[in-house]
């Protein structure tokens, strides 16, 4: 009898779902206190059992996924604001932008980072909200197209991924001011160097510190992936559908490792684990590569965009699908086959988050609701 209720039960299950009274495109902010997530009206604080702990209206669509330092949540609002609350959703402090702001902060050092349309990347006092420092500054200066671009360098000729070759260095100044909007590209740090993605094709490397950049590196479309770091290589991938493992061992001289392609845009960013790099695409397909070599190991086909961000549960792997889809996906994380799937109302564009401790998986749907979620097996069944 309990062997036959065992193979009765899903190895995934839904324990609840929230109304959040809107549609969602933000990842949930998962904490043992309550999930933060946006939607089209606001942010909703979600308690661990499923119900609601507060709300705040006042940031209207909010697709960032929230971010906190223990104290404050910090997220970003299509109405221009940056925003900080506490856990009771009462502000604490905002900060104007010129533009929309969508990305995900990054908090770190008591500082929130965070870019906005408006063509600054802005480095935020995480407890005042007043900016430390703002990229570019007044004072920068134009700089002509290459591929890797140093401060007061002159263009560099393109090479080929295969042969990946250092962008030389020079006295830097500082920098450009050709800068595009930073839209969906959230910020990663690694020793002291910020790296983000831009609607001018480039990824940027930036002083955390300063805000002077180091270099920019250009694709062939818009960088509205967020970068991966793993020791000395950064991931990312661009909307000319490449997928880019750059060696920075070196800060000064950065080269390319491998460039992938894929069919389509990659909004999508780098979920690493165990030496391979797991990617979705807007060609419907999750991709599997090699970290070090970019080779693919296998691939699943989704129904619709594969925008999110891969999660991880030991041997699982778990996508969304976008529109046309709206389908949460487990796959065995060796071989791409398919354990598990689970079908909301609505396409999925925020990424599925897991909090290990709880073996729970939260995802947020744009039919306005937050799922969540008990992992129960990851065994694959026949």
């Amino acid at each position: 009898m309990l062997l036959f209720l065992i193979g009765c039960i899903e190895p995934v299950q839904l324990e609840w779902k929230f109304d959040l009274g809107a549609p969602s495109v933000s990842t949930p902010l998962v904490t043992d206190k309550y999930i933060a997530v946006g939607t089209s009206q606001g942010v909703r604080l979600v308690t661990p059992q499923g119900s609601q702990r507060c709300s705040f209206d006042k940031a209207g669509e909010v697709i960032s996924k929230p971010a906190t330092d223990g104290e404050l949540i910090f997220f970003g609002s299509t109405n221009y604001l940056v925003y900080a609350v506490d856990s009771h959703c009462k502000e604490q402090w905002s900060f104007q932008t010129r533009d929309r702001v969508k990305a995900d902060p990054l908090v770190a050092d008591g500082t929130v980072y965070i870019g906005s349309y408006d063509g600054n990347f802005y480095a935020l006092d995480a407890k005042t909200g007043k900016p430390k420092w703002v990229f570019p500054n007044a004072e920068t200066k134009k700089k002509e197209p290459s591929q890797f671009e140093m401060p007061s360098q002159a263009p560099v000729k393109p090479q080929a991924a295969a042969e990946p070759q250092p962008a030389k260095t020079s006295a830097p100044d500082s920098g450009p001011t050709d800068v595009g909007g930073f839209s969906y590209s959230s910020a990663a740090i690694h020793n002291g160097v910020i790296f983000v993605g831009n609607l001018d094709y480039r990824l940027y490397a930036l002083d955390a510190q300063t805000g002077k950049m180091l270099w920019r590196y250009k694709t062939e479309a818009p960088v509205t992936s967020s970068p991966t770091i793993s020791g000395t290589d950064v991931y990312f991938g661009s909307n000319d559908g490449n997928v880019y493992g750059i060696n920075i061992a070196d800060i000064q001289k950065p080269t390319v490792r491998w460039k992938v392609p894929t069919r389509d845009w990659v909004n999508s960013s780098v979920r690493l684990d165990e030496g391979v790099a797991f990617i979705g695409s807007n060609d419907r397909r999750l991709y599997a590569l090699d970290e070090k070599t970019g080779s693919a190991k296998w691939s699943f086909a989704t129904k619709g965009p594969a925008i999110s961000v891969p999660a991880i549960f030991k041997s699982l792997v778990f996508v969304a699908g976008g529109a046309g889809d709206g389908h949460i996906y487990a796959l065995n994380k060796k071989t791409g086959d398919l354990h598990w799937r689970f079908r909301t109302g609505d396409k999925i564009e925020s990424d599925p988050v897991v909090a290990l401790k709880e073996r729970h998986l939260y995802v947020t749907s744009a039919d306005g609701h937050l799922y969540a979620f008990i992992i129960n097996s990851t065994i694959q069944r026949n």
